[in-house]
């Protein structure tokens, strides 16, 4: 019971007490019951990051066990792939959420491991522009981390062939009057002006305009090749 006195005055005088008991068993209950399922959520959250990081692990091993010529590269983009899904609930775990993902955290957890394991002797570099204050829920922030890591990827493959050195932008911005997410990858590279169809490019268009509902775009500029993706801005918490 929640009690409450009110003490009861005739003329500046106590004359008396009004107790108030309110029976908050069943807000309790529901309490209990919320707290029970937000534990439950978290120690799902763990099980799957654990089982990723655990693939992540088995294709580690194959890969220093040594593979076939020419598909290192192929082992390299899914074990980024995976390690972009187990990110997502990395960065869930890190802010002690129950679903919900920073963004912005969880775009320099996957653009740092991105460009930290390419294994090219360029020199490349990736700057962030980024809005701190974006949160997603889950299902719609593993959508993000794919193509976050699938863009920054496409930057490492295609556009630094003919250079030393490179940079790559990440702009992660919320614009409030059309209540939209927008996210920009450029480069700085100088690669042909016709852009060739690749896996990458295909799985940035269909998660954005089947799992987003949003437009995903890739072209040349004056400074380099820039990807946008634009999506309402659903599942915020």
């Amino acid at each position: 019971f929640q009690v409450k006195c009110i003490q009861l005055l005739e003329e500046g005088v106590m004359t008396g007490h009004l107790i108030l008991l309110k029976d908050i068993t069943d807000l309790k209950e529901k309490e209990r019951e919320l707290i029970s399922k937000s534990v439950a959520i978290r120690e799902v959250h763990h099980r799957v990051k654990n089982n990723l990081q655990t693939v992540a692990s088995l294709l580690r091993l194959q890969m220093r066990r040594g593979l076939p010529n020419g598909s290192e590269k192929y082992f390299q983009e899914s074990l980024n792939r995976i390690l972009s899904i187990a990110s997502v609930y990395e960065v869930i775990l890190d802010e002690s959420s129950t679903d919900t993902v920073n963004i912005d955290k969880l775009i320099k957890k996957i653009g740092n491991m991105v460009v930290y394991n390419e294994s090219s002797n360029k020199t490349l570099h990736i700057t962030y522009q980024t809005d701190e204050h974006i949160n997603l829920v889950s299902n719609i922030a593993v959508s993000v981390a794919l193509i976050a890591n699938e863009l920054i990827t496409n930057c490492l493959t295609h556009a630094f062939n003919n250079q030393t050195e490179g940079i790559i932008s990440v702009v992660l911005a919320y614009d409030t009057e059309s209540d939209t997410v927008k996210l920009e990858v450029q480069d700085t590279g100088e690669e042909e002006s016709a852009f060739q169809p690749s896996f990458g490019l295909k799985i940035v268009t269909t998660i954005a305009e089947n799992d987003l509902e949003g437009t995903f775009n890739i072209d040349r500029n004056s400074i380099g090749t820039i990807g946008k993706v634009e999506f309402q801005h659903k599942g915020v918490d």
